[in-house]
């Protein structure tokens, strides 16, 4: 898992030509030594009304929001897109920042963060699956979460 996760970040930074990417998800997919990067509940309650929408979003972050999720970073981020991840039974965050203001600016559309998202999703959703995890929601699973 942390193989995958490390290389959905590099493609998306470099295809999103992004300054800095995130990923934030819940603490019961991420396990193993990356797991501290990916594993951000503190990031993922300052989105909880975005997350709760499941809509992509682009403009200016409030500094709690930035340093929650690019760290050192955060100062030099002058706006990001916020792509929620998940199907209801897990659920992340991917942000991508940029140091340009108008790279992510409010009025950007949303469609191709939107798809892929999708695609990270799908790509994590499997992985998990091979992995052997189970939804929270379904009663025989081994993990809680």
């Amino acid at each position: 898992m942390d193989g995958l996760l490390y290389r959905i970040k590099a493609v998306l930074r470099d295809e999103f030509n992004a300054d800095c990417i995130a990923l934030c998800l819940e603490a019961a997919l991420v396990t193993g030594s990356g797991a501290a990067e990916f594993l951000r509940p503190d990031a993922l309650a300052l989105f909880e009304g975005l997350l709760q929408v499941g809509k992509s979003r682009c403009g200016r972050l409030r500094p709690e929001q930035a340093t929650a999720l690019f760290g050192d970073c955060a100062s030099r981020v002058a706006s990001a897109a916020l792509v929620p991840l998940g199907d209801g039974r897990w659920r992340g965050l991917l942000a991508l920042g940029s140091w340009d203001e108008q790279r992510f600016h409010p009025g950007a559309g949303t469609l191709f963060l939107g798809r892929a998202g999708e695609l990270v999703g799908r790509a994590l959703q499997a992985r998990l699956l091979a992995d052997g995890w189970r939804a929270r929601s379904d009663p025989s699973s081994a993990h809680e979460g």
